[in-house]
């Protein structure tokens, strides 16, 4: 569906234009609305959208990327799996600390046993480290961490670009850093004390697995 007609004018300015009325209605409603930016396009400002609505720019936004396609078409799908579940996707005040929002609900610690399992079998190239909170020297946080090394410095910054929809997805954020031609990645749950949660568990996986199919990394195990 084209955005403009031959005359140029902009289907989204007329009351009677069926997708203003269906978003119209999912606002009014609250419904979870979910825009989808597909080949390149932007979301345009509130300014630029009728006021009825311009509260869609406050949903958080999912670019679907010719090159990551099918990619991108899975963490779309993961995000109404989760929508059904949270029943909501309003947008969030920008925080003042380091920290995202943290969410409605917190994951329970990780125990020993079950990290163990995990470190012996699928996250064997994962290692647990330790160290203080660089805002409270007194605190410490309990991360996992993994480097992940590819052929370019370009290849590193694609990598990062390419999971980065996934972990908004999730609403789990990695500390991350490239030096060169390596990423290293450090995971904690930071709303429960800088501990390790099942959430870490399976980001971690989902890194692992973008890397073994991603074609400028170095070692895809």
């Amino acid at each position: 569906m084209r955005a403009a007609n031959r005359w140029g004018e902009r289907h989204v300015d007329r009351t009677t234009d069926w997708v203003r009325q269906e978003i119209e209605l999912g606002l009014s409603l609250d419904k979870p609305l979910i825009p989808l930016l597909v080949s390149g396009a932007e979301l345009a400002p509130p300014d630029k959208l009728p006021a009825s609505i311009a509260p869609l720019t406050d949903r958080q936004a999912v670019e679907l990327r010719d090159t990551y396609f099918d990619h991108d078409v899975q963490l779309v799908v993961s995000r109404i799996r989760s929508l059904l579940t949270t029943g909501s996707d309003t947008g969030e005040p920008y925080p003042s600390g380091p920290y995202p929002v943290p969410p409605p609900e917190t994951p329970d610690p990780l125990s020993t046993e079950k990290l163990d399992i995990g470190l012996q079998g699928a996250l064997s190239a994962w290692s647990v480290l330790r160290s203080a909170l660089p805002e409270d020297q007194s605190g410490m946080r309990t991360e996992l961490f993994r480097e992940y090394r590819f052929r370019r410095f370009r290849d590193a910054i694609e990598f990062m670009y390419e999971v980065a929809p996934g972990c908004d997805i999730a609403n789990h954020h990695p500390r991350w850093e490239n030096i060169w031609r390596t990423v290293r990645v450090y995971l904690t749950t930071w709303d429960i004390g800088h501990q390790l949660s099942d959430r870490d568990i399976q980001l971690a996986k989902y890194l692992d697995a973008a890397y073994s199919r991603f074609e400028g990394a170095v070692d895809r195990r």
